[in-house]
């Protein structure tokens, strides 16, 4: 085993430290990131609604931590190769007033959807 000299030894504990801090940031960037995705990617509702209801997606994900957030993503906005109707995962929408469904997601083949879900998995698991 090697010894660090006196002077050495700050020099390494701040490059370390500089290093977590690194990790720790974009860490929360990807929070960050996953959090809007997840409460933008889809919402309905009456048109008049339509501010209350993101305000209260966004308040819900904000609770969140990264691995129930993970396990939304994955849910709702990354799926498996899916072909026709997705508007069962919406809610019903009245006909009168006015009313908006939107929804965003990313399609993976069955394979690469299986792979992804694997990877994301192991990695927070390691955390």
């Amino acid at each position: 085993m090697t010894t660090l000299s006196d002077e050495a030894l700050p020099t390494h504990q701040r490059e370390v430290q500089r290093l977590l801090g690194r990790c720790l940031l974009r860490l929360q960037q990807y929070e960050r990131g996953i959090k809007a995705i997840v409460a933008h990617h889809q919402f309905a509702g009456p048109a008049d609604e339509l501010e209350e209801i993101r305000a209260a997606r966004v308040e819900d994900s904000a609770r969140k931590t990264l691995g129930m957030l993970v396990g939304d993503l994955l849910g709702s906005y990354v799926t498996p190769n899916e072909i026709g109707d997705t508007s069962k995962d919406l809610p019903d929408c009245p006909a009168e007033p006015v009313a908006v469904s939107f929804r965003m997601g990313l399609s993976l083949s069955d394979t690469d959807y299986a792979r992804t879900k694997n990877e994301l998995r192991t990695r927070l698991e390691t955390l």
